[in-house]
């Protein structure tokens, strides 16, 4: 930690910013501490980086026993169901788990800051869960399956920590601090160090931090050590690198005149996929054909050369490679893509790219083994058969769309609207629609013996869950501005499931009468064997 960050580090309650959250915090903790058997609740931060999350919770928490999670461990399930079955489940652990608060245990601070609690009561408390993002619902549902425990959540920006369970989640939002209150900061300090900052200085010192609390911290401790007058100093030391949005740095590069190449080093990969995605669409076509097919060859090159490299970098651990491929991947296309791109007044709208390195092919490998189909073992052939789903999808919400009466339609209505469908043309998109989906089985049966049960359409479909095709349109939708929600609409939801009924019925009735004619033939065949036995033996009596 920073000397500056030690020595002024909050000790009460007032001390600390953001205090419309720190009483919302102390709401929450009188609320815990007041149960007496539920304690799993959830305490989720979320700001930006050195807005004061930290620090707010370590001081608030004092007299608590934080148990701090590291969230690299929560990056793996393997790892996240160890942790929690074997280390956090343990009959020490579970002794110290919540317990009912004793004083000067479990309380919070006072604002004389005198409180020095024994901490009996455990807390988890996991930071950076933006780093763990996919596995850290999976950690709170463990955790509160084995354990009567309360959680601490903090992160950089929001994310979506809302499971299937229901939970107890109290979500805060922090904000930057304010330049007022660096300002009081930095004249407090500046009076009791005797460092006499001027107010432009003072000024000059929170643009550097860029609103930055352990930036602020680390000014002053380089202040402290250096022999250079602060302005001086200032202008020497490098400013906070803030990145800026994908798009516009994706606009830069391509168009900018003079452009900064440094942009691609933060993500080189993001970067040449979205390269890929939008360099065609980014030269101009009108100037002569064989030197843009000629650069369009050159960018390819570039691209799927720098994939090689990627791939043995990760796979091999050839960091040394890291620099080539950035300079392969991404500035080699962009040189050769800047030569014929259209003028900047012409500018086409990026096409938002869904980063596939890791999401991409993580998922497709489970849903791989989920359809368990050979057609599927190929990502072409899968992108291709999800890419012809979303065109009849989309022509089906066009169809329902203009044939339904309102906007709150009821599920009868719904099923109305499939029954009185009579264009052969989107006939057939429903056929084949359903045919794909049931045929590689992208649906789940919620409850296989209740849909059976009667054939009642709308309390059927009502227990079959598309889910496994929405994570497979998912997968390669590109169009981020609709949401997965809302792609697949209503009434083509209802059709989907509505023709699935009607398939799995038949298998259900073809199974019984393939059932009973396997039963009949059974006995048939011991009749016969019977009659030949009673033969056999009536001839060898006689």
């Amino acid at each position: 930690m920073s000397l500056f960050a030690s020595k002024y580090k909050p000790i009460t309650l007032k001390a600390l910013f953001h205090q419309d959250a720190v009483t919302s915090i102390k709401k929450w903790v009188k609320e815990l501490v007041s149960q007496k058997t539920n304690y799993r609740k959830i305490l989720y931060i979320y700001g930006p980086v050195g807005c004061g999350k930290t620090t707010m919770i370590n001081t608030i928490f004092k007299n608590f026993n934080l148990i701090d999670i590291n969230s690299d461990e929560l990056r793996s399930s393997d790892k996240i169901k160890d942790l929690v079955t074997c280390t956090l489940s343990n009959t020490h652990f579970k002794q110290q788990s919540f317990i009912s608060t004793k004083p000067g245990k479990g309380t919070l601070p006072t604002n004389a800051g005198r409180d020095k609690g024994t901490g009996n009561q455990n807390i988890l408390l996991v930071d950076n869960i933006e780093l763990c993002e996919k596995t850290i619902k999976q950690f709170t549902e463990l955790v509160t399956d084995y354990i009567n425990i309360p959680i601490i959540l903090l992160s950089n920006r929001k994310i979506n920590i809302q499971t299937t369970k229901t939970l107890d989640i109290t979500s805060l939002e922090l904000q930057q601090v304010t330049r007022v209150e660096l300002e009081i900061l930095l004249q407090t300090i500046s009076k009791k160090e005797k460092l006499n900052f001027t107010k432009l200085e003072i000024n000059n010192i929170i643009e550097k931090s860029i609103f930055d609390l352990r930036q602020v911290f680390c000014i002053l401790d380089q202040l402290s050590v250096s022999y250079k007058p602060i302005n001086e100093l200032l202008n020497d030391m490098d400013q906070k690198y803030t990145d800026i949005d994908i798009h516009e740095k994706m606009n830069h590069l391509f168009y900018a005149d003079q452009p900064d190449y440094n942009m691609v080093t933060s993500e080189p990969q993001l970067i040449s996929n979205y390269i890929f995605q939008n360099y065609i669409e980014s030269i101009d076509m009108a100037k002569t054909d064989k030197d843009v097919l000629d650069n369009i060859i050159k960018t390819t090159d570039c691209i799927t050369f720098g994939d090689n490299l990627n791939y043995s970098i990760f796979t091999s651990q050839n960091w040394d490679l890291y620099n080539a491929y950035t300079d392969v991947s991404c500035i080699h296309p962009l040189y050769y893509i800047r030569k014929y791109t259209c003028n900047a007044t012409n500018v086409h709208t990026f096409k938002p790219f869904k980063e596939v390195s890791c999401n991409y092919m993580n998922s497709y490998r489970e849903l791989k083994d989920h359809i368990k189909s050979p057609l599927f073992n190929e990502i072409e052939t899968f992108n291709m058969i999800i890419y012809l789903l979303c065109q009849y999808i989309d022509k089906l919400n066009c169809y329902f769309d203009k044939h339904k009466k309102g906007k709150n339609t009821s599920k009868q209505e719904k099923l109305n609207l499939y029954q009185n469908m009579v264009d052969p043309i989107y006939i057939e998109y429903v056929d084949k629609l359903s045919n794909i989906v049931f045929d590689y089985k992208l649906y789940t049966i919620l409850d296989e013996n209740k849909i059976t049960a009667d054939n009642n359409i709308i309390n059927n479909i009502e227990y079959i869950d598309i889910k496994i095709l929405k994570r497979c349109i998912n997968i390669i939708k590109i169009d981020e501005n609709v949401k997965l929600n809302k792609f697949i609409k209503p009434p083509t939801e209802n059709v989907i499931k509505i023709k699935l009924f009607e398939k799995i019925n038949n298998v259900q009735k073809e199974r019984k009468m393939n059932a009973h004619k396997l039963i009949r033939y059974d006995i048939e065949n011991l009749e016969v064997e019977f009659d030949s036995l009673f033969i056999k033996k009536t001839t060898n009596n006689g």
